[in-house]
């Protein structure tokens, strides 16, 4: 049974115009979705779920799991999570949660008020990168989480692949700070080899 919150959520999928449509909605989040993705059943609740976590700041992001057609977890659309000192890691592991830094738009939920504040992705610029240009700039001052126990499956050939066109978006992700030395090193070896 789907929870009577899921109005209050506008779901973005593939196309050029995906993003202006959910936007001129009235919800109040919006559910990216790459294409070919295959929610599970809960998949949206539980992000839904973790919208108000008790004693935990309040999210902007809500970045869920992305796996393959085996299951196998998929690392790539989300950045490492920065330090947190102890009382606040027991206390967002007690909701399930852990903190990142960013996050692509391949299975994530997404506060609207964010674009009010934050602008539009770049995708001129950032191409591929661009949802995680956009959401670390907005993670700078508001939390976001991985939400875990929600899981998007990818379709064979679904996963998002490098290629050495994806260079340019690449260094400029560099410059921008987002990405951490290990995150930069795994980036730019996606998009040349």
């Amino acid at each position: 049974m789907t929870s009577p919150a899921v109005d209050a959520v506008a779901t973005v999928g593939a196309g050029p115009d995906a993003l202006a449509h959910a936007l001129a909605t009235e919800a109040p989040w919006l559910w990216f979705l790459a294409p070919g993705a295959r929610p599970r059943e809960d998949a949206l609740d539980v992000l839904l779920a973790a919208v108000a976590p008790e004693g935990a700041a309040p999210p902007t992001v809500l970045a869920g799991l992305l796996v393959d057609e085996h299951g196998v977890p998929l690392e790539r659309d989300l950045q490492a999570t920065p330090q947190l000192d102890a009382e606040a890691a027991v206390e967002l592991v007690r909701h399930r949660l852990l903190p990142i830094r960013s996050a692509g738009f391949q299975h994530c939920l997404v506060a609207r008020a964010s674009f009010d504040r934050h602008g539009l992705p770049d995708h001129a610029r950032f191409g591929p990168y661009a949802g995680h240009e956009w959401t670390a700039r907005v993670l700078g001052d508001s939390a976001g989480y991985l939400v875990a126990a929600s899981v998007v499956e990818l379709a064979a050939g679904a996963a998002p692949t490098g290629s050495f066109a994806q260079l340019p978006a690449a260094v400029r992700m560099l410059r921008t700070g987002a990405w951490s030395r290990g995150d930069a090193v795994r980036a730019l070896r996606r998009a040349v080899l």
